[in-house]
């Protein structure tokens, strides 16, 4: 049997032609490294990625952290992990390098944090509020501006509600 891959261990990007039968491989063509012969028995058997996604954050000036797995994942593991933290929340602050989720699913992989997120002083009931304090706050900010704003623009209309 043939199999065809791309290597990405480093920027040239070998096109390899892997031959294997009954689970062992006889030939490996196209690859210009050793790293590539590596790879490709990796790719082959067992494939593994890096997992960066988001989580929420609560009490945080961000409502989500980028974060990644420590180690790379098996490849059939991927949408496993992804369900199990879908819904876990953080609180801030948070930086980067923290252990946000330890041996997610069992893998001995944790899922760490790749950004800071600083604590919010503003408390916020619902993600709604917050969203239209802050425009608020940016509104009354243009308003301290020398910009001139024509009639019938967002700062003129009646039916938006003031910061007391």
């Amino acid at each position: 049997m043939e199999s065809k891959i791309t290597c990405i261990i480093c920027p040239i990007g070998c096109e390899m032609t892997i031959h294997h039968k009954e689970g062992l491989i006889t030939k490996i063509e196209g690859h210009q490294c050793k790293k590539g012969i590596g790879y490709a028995k990796e790719e082959l058997f067992d494939p593994k990625r890096t997992l960066t996604t988001t989580l929420i954050v609560k009490d945080g000036e961000l409502s989500l952290v980028s974060v990644k797995s420590n180690k790379p994942i098996p490849k059939d593991k991927i949408f496993v992990v992804m369900d199990a933290i879908a819904e876990f929340e953080v609180h801030a602050p948070i930086e980067i390098g923290d252990v946000l989720v330890e041996n997610v699913v069992g893998l001995e992989v944790d899922i760490v944090a790749t950004k800071n997120v600083g604590k919010t002083t503003i408390k916020a009931c619902e993600n709604e509020e917050f969203i239209r304090v802050c425009l608020l706050l940016n509104l009354e900010r243009s308003r301290n501006t020398h910009h001139v704003l024509k009639s019938n623009t967002f700062q003129d209309r009646q039916d938006l509600p003031y910061i007391l």
